[in-house]
């Protein structure tokens, strides 16, 4: 636990409490903790996001490519005569 308050204090969310009272100190730490638990939160939805975002960009690329591939392929199907006697 004490590893907990030295990471708050280095991250600046503990070391700014300047709370003489000791209940005012203890409602400062519960903050402190808190916006450790939603950092920590937030940073892994935003890794998770930017995963999704990855995976939706490398699949919109292959239909895109795979749409200009079938595109040009009919173009030049319509593009060359078919000669039937």
């Amino acid at each position: 636990m004490e590893g907990k308050f030295g990471n708050a204090k280095r991250k600046g969310t503990l070391g700014l409490i300047m709370a003489k009272l000791a209940h005012t100190s203890e409602s400062g730490i519960h903050i402190g903790l808190i916006m450790l638990n939603l950092d920590t939160w937030l940073r892994e939805v935003l890794l998770a996001l930017r995963q999704e975002f990855q995976n939706f960009g490398s699949w919109l690329g292959r239909v895109l490519r795979s749409l200009r591939g079938s595109m040009f392929s009919s173009q030049s199907a319509m593009r060359t005569p078919s000669h039937q006697s």
